[in-house]
């Protein structure tokens, strides 16, 4: 089991275009959210090689409220604590 801390973490935006034209107008054809941060990152790193892994860090905000749904669909432990500081 390995414990990760993200300190800083972030949600990352990944867009898909057809092609890429410097300098024209380049259409979106699909955008995806994730959570991110190192300690994310290297959570689900973790996850997808087989191993087992607790994501902690802290979240505010909206920005932290997405972070905390994308989370809890990713690695489904049910384990989510929280405090109003």
């Amino acid at each position: 089991m390995i414990i990760t801390v993200t300190m800083n973490p972030a949600i990352d935006k990944t867009v898909e275009i057809d092609q890429l034209l410097p300098g024209g107008l380049n259409r979106i054809r699909k955008v995806e959210y994730d959570a991110g941060g190192k300690g994310i990152n290297v959570s689900k790193t973790i996850r997808e090689l087989g191993g087992t892994s607790i994501a902690t860090g802290f979240l505010g905000g909206n920005a932290g409220k997405t972070i905390q749904s994308v989370l809890s669909h990713t690695f489904r432990s049910g384990r989510q604590y929280s405090c109003r500081c």
